[in-house]
């Protein structure tokens, strides 16, 4: 389901440069939420299996770079495993129909990969991130105008 106009969209907007910094963060940012997630779980259910199992691969921060390209477009819809749905939720209804179609596929990682989207665009950790790149590459990262208006909890 994974749309590969998604990293290239997001890579143009960004800068090349930027958007590699950004795959850096994003991948820290979504292996630190894996670990929680795992410990949590483990905690919460009692049971070791989330901390002795592995997500191998890119998923998770394809997932996050999914909210990303998300939040850069317009609202709209996106057709999603033969529905159209909001484009805002689109990578929570990939995460669910590739649990129940795949499953064997890391829920957890690609749930961290959204979590770490989500935190992202929507918590002041984007903020920083962005100014830190700037910081180290010179080059601003400009977001769209519906990245600021989208995934508010309000």
């Amino acid at each position: 389901m994974y749309n590969s106009r998604t990293g290239r969209s997001l890579e143009r907007r960004y800068g090349s440069t930027n958007f590699a910094f950004l795959l850096l963060m994003i991948s820290a940012l979504t292996s630190v939420i894996y670990v929680v997630l795992g410990q949590l779980l483990t905690k919460t259910l009692q049971d070791e299996y989330y901390m002795k199992t592995c997500a191998i691969g890119f998923s998770g921060v394809i997932f996050a770079l999914k909210v990303l390209t998300s939040s850069e477009t317009p609202r709209g819809r996106e057709f999603v495993g033969g529905l159209w749905v909001p484009t805002r939720y689109a990578a929570w209804i990939e995460l669910i129909l590739i649990h129940l179609l795949v499953p064997n596929a890391s829920f957890m990682g690609h749930l961290a990969g959204i979590l770490a989207g989500v935190i992202y665009t929507s918590t002041p950790v984007g903020t920083i991130a962005d100014e830190f790149i700037s910081l180290l590459t010179g080059e601003r990262i400009i977001h769209g105008v519906s990245y600021y208006q989208s995934y508010t909890f309000s």
